[in-house]
């Protein structure tokens, strides 16, 4: 979950939650309404040597897991004149940049362009890639100004071949506000996202047709000045029209320190 995230956010970041509508039993903490705005705020404060702790706990099939981690901001790579926080966690790296009230990140994602370049690069190797998938554009990963109710598209596509059919798609919407506690505090007015990442393939093997759904959601909380402070997640499949959970995972800040 860790990981999936941070590529959301390069992740670091969703199904849709029923309308809000004008009744007050309807509303969020702060009385958010369907095309109302968050409260301006600093959602995901960036600076080279903020750390945040997480854990995480979650179940796959029958398996239960637990395990922590630490993100770091490790300082700042510029990309075809654009300049990124570049956010460490285990070895791996994610590129981020606030601007607008929102969280972009460089499009890394198209399948052709990773699986045709070889397994092992030089340091420039790498940074040559980076610049030319940079080049194809960014990813709006979270979009703090929103209208609450208002989805916006991360990515979408399709892919056909001989035997088999994809399509996927990866849309966010803001829900509204709430607080929320965990063990690093409680943390009034978070901007409470949900991000919904669903698809559809058939298929045929030795003539036999096939076809399944999936679908991962994600809730996430910011607070204002702290950043990324919660996160549930799950996974299922659709079969025979039936929703099979395979994951469910819970994620919670348990310390930070930002730096100015």
């Amino acid at each position: 979950m860790k990981k999936q995230f941070a590529l959301m956010l390069a992740f670091l970041l969703i199904s849709m939650t029923g309308c809000i509508t004008d009744n007050d039993k309807d509303k969020d903490e702060k009385g958010l309404n369907t095309g109302d705005t968050l409260p301006q705020g600093d959602y995901f404060p960036l600076a080279p040597g903020s750390v945040w702790n997480y854990s995480v706990t979650g179940s796959e099939w029958d398996s239960e897991y637990t395990y922590d981690f630490t993100w770091t901001v490790a300082g700042t790579e510029t990309m075809n004149g654009v300049v990124y926080y570049v956010i460490t966690d285990d070895g791996d790296s994610t590129h981020i940049r606030v601007e607008d009230n929102a969280i972009h990140t460089p499009d890394f994602f198209d399948p052709d362009d990773i699986t045709a370049k070889p397994a092992a690069f030089s340091d420039a190797g790498k940074a040559a890639v980076m610049q030319t998938l940079a080049a194809e554009g960014e990813m709006v990963m979270v979009d703090f100004g929103r209208p609450v109710g208002e989805a916006w598209i991360i990515y979408d596509g399709s892919d056909t071949g001989d035997d088999y059919t994809i399509t996927y798609s990866y849309t966010g919407k803001i829900i509204g506000t709430e607080t929320v506690t965990v063990p690093a505090g409680t943390f009034p007015d978070c901007a409470k996202v949900e991000l919904l990442l669903s698809g559809a393939s058939s298929f045929t093997v030795d003539s036999t047709a096939y076809s399944n759904e999936w679908r991962n959601t994600r809730i996430l909380w910011f607070a204002d000045g702290v950043g990324f402070v919660k996160e549930t997640d799950s996974s299922e499949e659709i079969r025979d029209g039936e929703a099979v959970e395979i994951e469910t995972a819970e994620t919670s800040l348990i310390s930070y320190s930002l730096a100015n």
